[in-house]
């Protein structure tokens, strides 16, 4: 299962283009949004992005999983937003 840290470094890089402007975006370091990406690639078993000297694009199996990668982090923000009503 991937967690909400991969799918937000992934939709970040698929979003802008960039591993670089993901990593901006984010807040964090370049390395750091690559293996997070690596990892989550490693974990499916296949590769989300293609890599050019130009940027990131999604791979057919990163266009298919885009959408449900959103609604993690949907969910995930969801239920963080009802634990705080809670509290």
């Amino acid at each position: 299962m991937p967690s909400t840290s991969q799918c937000e470094a992934f939709l970040a890089a698929v979003d802008r283009g960039s591993i670089t402007a993901a990593a901006a975006s984010l807040g964090c370091s370049q390395p750091g949004v690559t293996k997070l990406i690596r990892s989550l690639e490693k974990e499916l078993g296949f590769s989300l992005l293609y890599r050019t000297p130009h940027g990131v694009q999604p791979t057919e199996n990163g266009k298919e999983l885009t959408p449900l990668f959103r609604n993690i982090i949907r969910a995930q923000r969801n239920a963080e937003k009802a634990c705080d009503e809670i509290n």
